[in-house]
């Protein structure tokens, strides 16, 4: 197993140290002691798994709130998916950046991500399935978001695919799992008008699409 520091502190690129032999190969994905020594913790209380069944699907970002924040080893196991993860340590000397990687089931990476930085990905093909490892609790109540397209933090979410196309739940397109959303009737009206924006946006996105496609030259692609 292979960790890369990134230019976050305690964010880390885990790449497997391949062994191949005649029949195939063997690699570890996550070591206990390997993780200790770099002073990540890695005694995971969960794992988990995200089904996405189409290209540009967006997710995130997501963190928890302290004290309930989480300790997460993301890796893509059938597709792929640009990961990232946002800084969001007001201490911390890269608050407001984040690094992004793109996970494959053919590269096996992962991110290791501590507690205080927001997470997300967007899918770079069909049927992209994300793995993760956790260390903490679910805890909805500490649940919070930051928006894809959040100007304060200059996020690329556009590499490879457009994001206008991109399928994203309502909490996400808002950003508002940071504020609470149970009985709210001005959420609910947020929400629909949202779901109406983003239908529009879609919408529009693809009429621009087919437009460009129709002015271009039709080449052969190889």
């Amino acid at each position: 197993m292979i960790l890369k520091e990134t230019p976050i502190a305690g964010l880390w690129e885990v790449w497997p140290e391949i062994r191949r032999d005649e029949r195939g190969f063997f690699a570890r994905t996550s070591d206990l002691e390997e993780f200790e020594a770099a002073g990540l913790p890695a005694d995971w209380t969960t794992s988990a798994v995200s089904w996405n069944a189409r290209l540009g699907t967006l997710r995130g970002l997501h963190y928890q709130a302290m004290p309930f924040g989480e300790h997460k080893l993301v890796r893509c196991t059938r597709g792929r998916a640009f990961d990232l993860a946002l800084d969001l340590r007001r201490d911390s000397p890269s608050y407001g950046r984040w690094h992004g990687l793109e996970l494959t089931a053919e590269n096996r990476a992962a991110l290791y991500i501590p507690p205080g930085l927001a997470h997300g990905f967007l899918t770079l093909s069909d049927d992209v399935e994300i793995f993760y490892h956790i260390k903490g609790a679910y805890r909805p109540e500490a649940a919070r978001g930051v928006r894809w397209d959040d100007p304060a933090f200059g996020l690329i979410y556009n590499r490879r695919t457009a994001v206008e196309r991109s399928i994203s739940s309502l909490k996400d397109t808002l950003g508002i799992a940071n504020r609470k959303t149970s009985n709210s009737l001005t959420t609910k009206a947020d929400l629909f008008l949202a779901g109406i924006v983003q239908l529009l946006c879609v919408l529009l996105a693809d009429k621009l699409h087919d437009a460009q496609l129709a002015r271009r030259p039709r080449r052969l692609i190889a």
